[in-house]
């Protein structure tokens, strides 16, 4: 079974709606230039990043998919990964674009070192993030390490 989970636009929500905007406008005034702002609309509003899990062979992949279209991305081993952890963010603010909720609580695989993790998924509460990672760390075969705080 591969589990797909979509972190969000890779620019953001605004430069996203930008996009869109630059494409209709390239669209409209159908000139070379016109073509090119397009184009570069289309990059900036469709392009998505996520992540990828192969329960079945225990793999996982972060991709960006661009335009919307084209899946970009490598498979690795789980095992290369220490263990499952659930990450809180203490404050209000933003995390390369992407609005963090006071009661947010992010689902990554954790590395050996602090810089190795990948984010799996999003949660409201802490009570939905222990249950997800409690099953996907059944599914792949790693611990789940409960608790963290990222300043």
């Amino acid at each position: 079974m591969i589990i797909v989970n979509t972190r969000g636009k890779i620019y953001g929500q605004i430069a996203a709606f930008s996009g869109y905007i630059l494409s209709i406008v390239g669209l409209i005034s159908m000139t070379i230039l016109g073509i090119a702002v397009a184009l570069t609309g289309l990059f900036i509003g469709f392009t998505t990043r996520g992540t990828m899990i192969d329960t079945d062979n225990k793999l996982f992949k972060v991709y960006h998919k661009y335009f919307g279209l084209f899946s970009r991305g490598g498979w690795r081993p789980v095992s290369e990964m220490e263990c499952i952890r659930l990450v809180t963010h203490p404050l209000n603010g933003t995390d390369h674009s992407i609005k963090i909720k006071k009661n947010d609580v992010h689902i990554i695989f954790q590395g050996k070192f602090a810089h190795e993790h990948v984010f799996i998924k999003r949660c409201d509460t802490m009570e939905a993030a222990r249950n997800e990672a409690q099953k996907l760390g059944e599914l792949v075969g790693i611990p789940v390490e409960l608790g963290g705080t990222r300043a």
